[in-house]
């Protein structure tokens, strides 16, 4: 994962620059209350999503490694309002969520394949800095019929794979053929009428 610095300060006066942020974790006895500048985490975020480790810089120069563990936001604007900030070791393994993307047109959906997706996210395994921020699958090469599945996945050194091996990632199906003289199914219950039963003359009534 990438690293990004980040200034903590101590929480003081309420003030509409600064989100709120708690952090907590490896080498903090308790978790220490504390804000950062909303502008600044919210530009970082947008260009490099949640999977980032944040060199977290404090007043007395103490940096604190930590995940962003989750964000808290206004449900009218959708701007953050609060942040649990993770503390870990960058020498002890951790287990997060790593997007997995899709790139590239595969050779079987030109031909008329149809693409399916199962699985958009996947658990990963490993130090802080080996782990990817996201898996990016190149389908350029995929033909009807490709099943790939967790285990197939190529992680990189150091990053093992906690997700089943056996979830399957995507495939890429055949399209449908319908056969010519197909007919549609008669409802539940009812047996299609015969030629001959279509046929026959109805019965007059007896005369009185």
């Amino acid at each position: 994962m990438k690293t990004f610095d980040i200034m903590l300060k101590k929480r003081g006066a309420k003030d509409p620059d600064m989100l709120l942020a708690v952090l907590y974790g490896h080498g903090i006895e308790d978790s220490l209350p504390c804000m950062t500048h909303k502008k600044d985490f919210i530009k970082l975020a947008k260009s490099n999503g949640r999977n980032i480790i944040l060199n977290c810089i404090l007043e007395d120069n103490k940096t604190i490694p930590a995940l962003i563990k989750d964000v808290q936001k206004d449900v009218m604007t959708l701007d953050p309002i609060h942040l649990d900030l993770l503390a870990v070791s960058l020498d002890h393994e951790i287990t997060i969520k790593s997007k997995v993307n899709l790139s590239g047109e595969s050779i079987g959906v030109k031909n008329g394949g149809n693409l399916q997706q199962s699985t958009f996210q996947i658990e990963v395994k490993g130090k802080p800095l080996a782990l990817p921020e996201a898996i990016t699958i190149d389908i350029s090469a995929m033909d009807m019929g490709t099943q790939l599945k967790a285990g197939d996945l190529e992680l990189g050194d150091g990053v093992s794979l906690v997700t089943s091996e056996h979830d399957t990632i995507l495939t890429i199906q055949a399209p449908r053929v319908e056969m010519v003289g197909e007919t549609e199914t008669p409802p539940s219950g009812e047996a299609p009428l015969s030629d001959t039963a279509s046929k026959a003359p109805t019965k007059a009534a007896p005369a009185k």
